[in-house]
């Protein structure tokens, strides 16, 4: 009788200690940071990146601003304290102004800072080879750069590091508009430098190598190798 009250007290001691380990697993990884945006923020391993498992990926390859707007709640669901946002490009290649596409980056800020959430504004990154495009790729960051200085936001200027007289640099980039994995570590290593993540301390930035970028060429979907 009492091997068995023995047994019964160490189970029950064992799953106490069980639940603990596993809320305290849960808490741990209580998502702080969101990264919103499209392909270019969707292909980046954030969590190696910044050396974090905080951090949800909420890039959505060939989204617009419009298709962020529509999925806001998803991200409101998470609970973030911060979110790095980079969308737009995508609304550009399709031809619109950088008036509208900033009209609807504002909307994407004003929801986030009515769920309590820091928004951080990363500039738009310029293409390579494309001076028309890139035109208004400028037009729309000296809108966002403006916007942030007003609101007191955090504006983070990648193109200082990833481009230069208003091109993307050659050596971050696979195919003129997504990044590759050298692009990739010099944006980690932006946002270490720059901003003051909420909850565990950042580590360093590690190596990684980025999936295949898929894309069109010419009606097709095709897939563009590292």
């Amino acid at each position: 009788m009492r091997v068995q009250k023995g047994k019964t007290v160490l189970l029950i001691a064992g799953l106490i200690c069980f639940i603990f380990i596993s809320c305290r697993d849960a808490s741990s990884q209580k998502i702080r940071i969101v990264m919103i945006g499209d392909s270019l923020t969707a292909w980046g391993d954030w969590s190696r990146l910044l050396n974090r498992e905080d951090i949800a990926n909420q890039g959505v390859s060939g989204d617009t601003t419009e298709d962020v707007l529509e999925r806001m709640e998803e991200i409101y669901r998470l609970k973030p304290q911060m979110a790095l946002v980079m969308i737009g490009i995508n609304d550009i290649m399709k031809g619109r102004e950088a008036a509208a596409v900033f009209s609807n980056y504002r909307r994407i800020i004003q929801g986030l800072l009515a769920h309590h959430i820091k928004p951080v504004i990363q500039s738009t990154l310029f293409l390579s080879g494309d001076d028309h495009r890139n035109e208004t790729v400028a037009g729309l960051n000296h809108k966002l750069r403006l916007y942030a200085q007003e609101q007191k936001l955090p504006f983070l200027d990648l193109n200082k590091r990833l481009s230069s007289h208003n091109q993307l640099n050659a050596s971050f980039t696979s195919d003129g508009l997504h990044l590759n994995s050298a692009g990739y570590r010099a944006w980690g290593k932006e946002i270490q430098k720059n901003l003051h993540l909420p909850g565990i301390p950042a580590g360093t930035v590690k190596a990684i190598k980025p999936p295949a970028i898929f894309g069109h060429f010419d009606g097709k979907a095709v897939i563009f190798l590292n």
